[in-house]
């Protein structure tokens, strides 16, 4: 299987959490792997070989209304401040990239199974999926700063970052990135959400614009309705990136803003 180890973790942990908050009261949640074979497309991805991995609960199951909106993000039925929704937008944003597929069955009051598809390469020599990317982002200097409330969405940014050989700084918000940012001597992007609490990401990077000088910026939203950044921040247009993303979607919007 061919898959980053921290996505892999991220992906079960994720599906496993909300295994268990579906569940009220007791109920079991049952992991299983096995090998199988697709002879025909499906769900987007080409015939071969997968690993399928199942996590099914006993828990209330999804309601009709709900299914068509499981995957986007922000979307959730908890009750206020139980959920951010983010959960299975970061799943299906880790098994697209890397060329998988998941969907789910599920039944009200009958509980849910999540399956997941990932590419088997049978013990074959993974290769990296973009070598320009890679060659690019080897043993780079550059130093990025990721600021974002939601701790999930944050930890994959960073550990993907960290893995091909940035250096890193997280903070949980702009009040919190002014304060840290005073033992940061140089920055050379702001990874940023757009809206977060007590300080949102555009009112950060006009502090920290002032401070580092040539700052660039990468603002992220799971929000449609944005306001257009590009104009009243005079960045590039491309400097917004719409959650849920892949990892290769994040790097690809990284080199262009750095380059």
């Amino acid at each position: 299987m061919k898959i980053d180890p921290g996505h892999n973790e991220q992906l079960i942990l994720n599906l496993v959490v909300n295994a268990k908050d579906a569940i009220i009261d007791a109920g079991t949640i049952t992991i299983n792997t096995s090998n199988t074979s697709l002879s025909h497309e499906y769900a987007g991805i080409i015939p071969g070989d997968y690993i399928q991995i199942s996590v099914k609960d006993t828990g209330q199951g999804i309601c009709k209304e709900d299914k068509p909106h499981i995957f986007e993000p922000f979307y959730t039925t908890k009750e206020v401040n139980k959920g951010t929704g983010l959960g299975l937008s970061i799943c299906y944003g880790i098994v697209k990239s890397n060329h998988g597929a998941i969907d789910f069955k599920s039944e009200h009051g009958k509980g849910t199974t999540f399956n997941v598809y990932l590419p088997s390469t049978h013990g074959q020599e993974i290769k990296p999926e973009s070598d320009l990317i890679t060659n690019i982002l080897v043993n780079t200097n550059e130093v990025i700063y990721v600021v974002e409330d939601d701790t999930q969405v944050r930890d994959v940014i960073v550990n993907s970052l960290k893995h091909i050989g940035y250096t890193v700084y997280e903070a949980e918000n702009g009040i919190e990135a002014i304060q840290r940012a005073g033992n940061i001597r140089r920055i050379d992007l702001l990874i940023t959400d757009v809206i977060m609490p007590k300080m949102g990401g555009v009112d950060l990077f006009s502090v920290l614009k002032q401070r580092y000088h040539g700052l660039k910026v990468l603002f992220i939203s799971g929000y449609s309705d944005v306001p257009d950044i590009g104009e009243t921040m005079d960045v590039s247009s491309h400097c917004l990136l719409q959650k849920p993303f892949s990892p290769d979607e994040l790097i690809a919007k990284i080199v262009s803003n750095i380059d």
